[in-house]
């Protein structure tokens, strides 16, 4: 491919098909001293800081091809430009699955959730996108390509670069190849919800399901109505303050059994868990997939905490609470993580609510918190990812060792100088 160089003022988009594209792009940002901007489905590109930067925009959309498939082994290795919905389809032909729930399946490229950290709902019971990457391939600063991992669990050899990757937001290389680990597809899936009046409820119908014999493969809270009363929300739950959504999965004996130990656990405290069953079952797992995305005018505020933290930080969002605002957001917590996300329909305040009121409370927890998407028109480093962990310098230190010149996505993450 012939590489156009973009003016002082524009910014000069490339389709990529190879990883050698990618360098060729990457190697004449170096040359000009200009920046790099990675797209994928175009589904997060709100997500953290970015500035509009004239220079080179990577378009990854046609690193799409499927490489290798072992599906005895239960690995896979893509482009990363593959939409996640497509490698659904290929894994179902051999009746297996990776379990992740992501916002516009049909549009998010696995490079691109590898580089946001999505998981979504199915954590609790499977893990997160860094448990399920065994091996990456990329292009750094300099337009040299790098590898870890391979295509067989076992091979641990060198660095981690698969986690190191994972949530970098594309600011220490360009993903352009992952192998993944994918799981067997469970032959019966259930999904119930608890309503919740109180959050103290809340807290010990969580501290029943770690009693529990397995975890479920679900576990999430819903707050706010804009939840509770979607149509899959069973009828004696709608427009509950709270709601509990489990989720299981595996053979219809494994099922049986997790149901009645979750029953019984949940009878001790009062509960009662409803089916959601058929057509809505499906709507149920789109929206919890889609929940953390938030549509155009929307601020969605993440918050992650010890999943023990995570009804003390509910709680700040009540009307009297620390977080509480004259906009008041619905939540959804993926409880075995910790992980929290707060949607408003509009930015509730200025950045300076961000900066004074809400890292401040979220560090007293030793949490972290930082804008998904949206938020007010001022925001800043310091609004949507808070002050600097003491952990900058070296984060700092392994930015310059990847990208020397800072021109992978610049701005884009807390880096302070890059």
């Amino acid at each position: 491919m012939t590489v156009q160089s973009p003016s002082t003022t524009t910014t000069h988009s490339e389709i990529v098909s190879t990883s050698e594209d990618v360098s060729k792009i990457v190697r004449a940002a170096g040359d000009q001293r200009t920046s790099v901007c990675i797209v994928g489905g175009a589904t997060s590109l709100d997500y953290g800081l970015l500035r509009e930067i004239p220079g080179f925009r990577v378009v990854t959309t046609g690193l799409s091809r499927v490489l290798d498939y072992a599906a005895r082994d239960m690995t896979i290795t893509v482009e990363a430009g593959l939409p996640f919905q497509t490698l659904t389809e290929v894994l179902l032909e051999q009746n297996q699955w990776l379990p992740l729930d992501v916002p516009h399946p049909e549009r998010a490229t696995l490079g691109g959730i590898v580089a946001c950290d999505w998981s979504g709902a199915f954590e609790s019971g499977y893990g997160t996108i860094r448990d399920m990457v065994i091996g990456i391939s990329a292009i750094d600063g300099r337009g040299i390509r790098f590898s870890a991992g391979g295509r067989v669990v076992k091979n641990v050899a060198g660095y981690d670069f698969c986690k190191l990757l994972t949530g970098s937001l594309g600011t220490l290389g360009i993903v352009t190849q992952l192998t993944l680990k994918v799981q067997p597809l469970p032959s019966t899936r259930l999904l119930c919800a608890v309503g919740i009046e109180h959050l103290d409820q809340a807290e010990m119908c969580l501290e029943k399901m770690v009693q529990a014999l397995q975890q479920p493969a679900v576990l999430e809270i819903l707050s706010g109505t804009r939840w509770t009363n979607r149509e899959w929300m069973p009828v004696e739950y709608r427009g509950a303050p709270h709601a509990i959504v489990i989720g299981l999965c595996g053979s219809l004996q494994d099922v049986e059994g997790q149901q009645r130990s979750i029953s019984g656990h949940l009878d001790t405290v009062g509960l009662k868990s409803r089916e959601i069953i058929g057509s809505l079952e499906s709507s149920a797992l789109r929206d919890l997939a889609g929940g953390s995305a938030g549509a155009d005018g929307e601020m969605v505020l993440m918050i992650s905490v010890r999943p023990s933290k995570v009804v003390d930080v509910l709680k700040a969002f009540e009307n009297d609470g620390v977080l509480a605002s004259s906009s008041r957001p619905s939540i959804q917590v993926h409880a075995a993580s910790g992980c929290l996300f707060a949607v408003y329909d509009t930015s509730p305040a200025d950045a300076g609510w961000l900066v004074h009121t809400v890292h401040p409370f979220v560090r007293q927890m030793n949490g972290w918190a930082h804008i998904v998407s949206g938020g007010p028109p001022d925001r800043t480093l310091a609004s949507v990812w808070g002050p600097s962990p003491e952990s900058i310098r070296v984060m700092e230190s392994v930015k310059r060792a990847f990208d020397p010149s800072g021109i992978l996505n610049p701005g884009k993450f807390l880096y302070r100088s890059m």
